[in-house]
Parts: C-alpha cells; sequence; structure tokens
C-alpha cells in the first residue's frame, strides 16, 4: 500500500512539472490564436486524474486553475484580465480534475478503456469551456465588454463565437488522445505494482 502511494505521489508531482512546462514554455499547453488560445493543458489534467483517482486528480485540476491564473498575470494577452478571477480561472480546472478523477474508475468499471478515456477526454473539455463561459458571464461581463469594446448586451454571443471555436479542436483532442495515453500508463503502473 505505502509503494503504490508513494507511485502515486511521484506520478503525481511528474504531472505538476507537466504542467508547469506546459504552462510557461511557449506552444507547449497554450497555442495562441488571435484573441483567445486553444489549450491543450487539458490533456495532462484529465490523463493525470484519470490515473491519479479524485483526490489528487482534483489537486492537479486546481494546480492547473492557479498556474493559468499566473501565467494571466505574468504574461497578460487581451483577455488575461478575465483570468485574474479565481472564479474564471480556477474553479473550472479544479472541476475537471475532480469529475476526471472521480468519475474515471466508475466509468471504467461499465465501460472499456478507450470509451472511459474518451467519455471523461470530451466531459471533461467541454466542462472547462462550459464553466468558463457561465462564470465570465456571471462575474466578468463588464470586463470582457470592454476589453472587446463591445455593448455588453453583446458579450455572451461574441465570447461564445470564440471560445467555442477552440472548444471543438480541445474536444477532439481529448477525445482522441486521452484514450491514447491513458492505455499505456495504465499498464505501466499495473506492471510496477
Amino acid at each position: 500500500m505505502k509503494r503504490q502511494t508513494n507511485q502515486l505521489n511521484a506520478l503525481f508531482c511528474l504531472f505538476l512539472a507537466l504542467l508547469l512546462l506546459q504552462t510557461f514554455v511557449p506552444w507547449l499547453g497554450y497555442l495562441p490564436l488571435g484573441v483567445a488560445d486553444i489549450t491543450i493543458v487539458h490533456v495532462t489534467v484529465i490523463v493525470g486524474a484519470a490515473l491519479l483517482g479524485g483526490k489528487r486528480g482534483t489537486l492537479l485540476g486546481a494546480s492547473w486553475g492557479i498556474l493559468a491564473m499566473l501565467r494571466n498575470l505574468m504574461t497578460p494577452g487581451i483577455l488575461a484580465p478575465l483570468f485574474y478571477n479565481p472564479l474564471v480561472a480556477i474553479l473550472p480546472r479544479l472541476a475537471v480534475g475532480a469529475l476526471v478523477g472521480f468519475g474515471y474508475p466508475k466509468l471504467k468499471a461499465k465501460f472499456s478503456t478507450v470509451v472511459s478515456g474518451a467519455t471523461l477526454g470530451t466531459t471533461g473539455a467541454a466542462v472547462n469551456t462550459g464553466l468558463v463561459v457561465l462564470m465570465v458571464s456571471l462575474f466578468s461581463r463588464k470586463t470582457y465588454a470592454s476589453l472587446m469594446g463591445i455593448p455588453e448586451s453583446k458579450v455572451m454571443i461574441v465570447f461564445l463565437i470564440s471560445v467555442l471555436s477552440n472548444a471543438v479542436f480541445e474536444i477532439i483532442a481529448a477525445a482522441i488522445l486521452v484514450p491514447l495515453i491513458v492505455i499505456p500508463l495504465e499498464k505501466a503502473m499495473q506492471r510496477k505494482r
């Protein structure tokens, strides 16, 4: 049991190191495309949460949110002020880690690793996008309107068009990559036990 705990803690540290690299090394975790970035960091968090379980997955998601907030504070882009709010930056990412970490074992008990990974990859990416949109609409509507120079009544339309165009890529990437990464890592972890 202690060996398994040590293995999971070491793996958590490895995923945290990957998050740090993806956050602060250009083009590794965020692909800048005009106004918004396409995020690929979510794949790391979803894979990590699936392998590490609920508690560590939630912590990994929260770490992603804190790093996203720091990234926007340190290298601000046009939409960076939206992510100064922890409800926009941290809460959606924490939710992704918790959803996948607690949901993956339950889903895997009923379905194959491929189906479970693809389902939670898709769901995790969609939850992140959906919660970011919800948090911006609730807490950062005026900020977004002033940043984009649009009336506040048009915020949701403009923001949804911008975010959903990225979300399609992020969801497809997660649905394909998560099972491809989880399957060999799970096999390697089982051999080490």
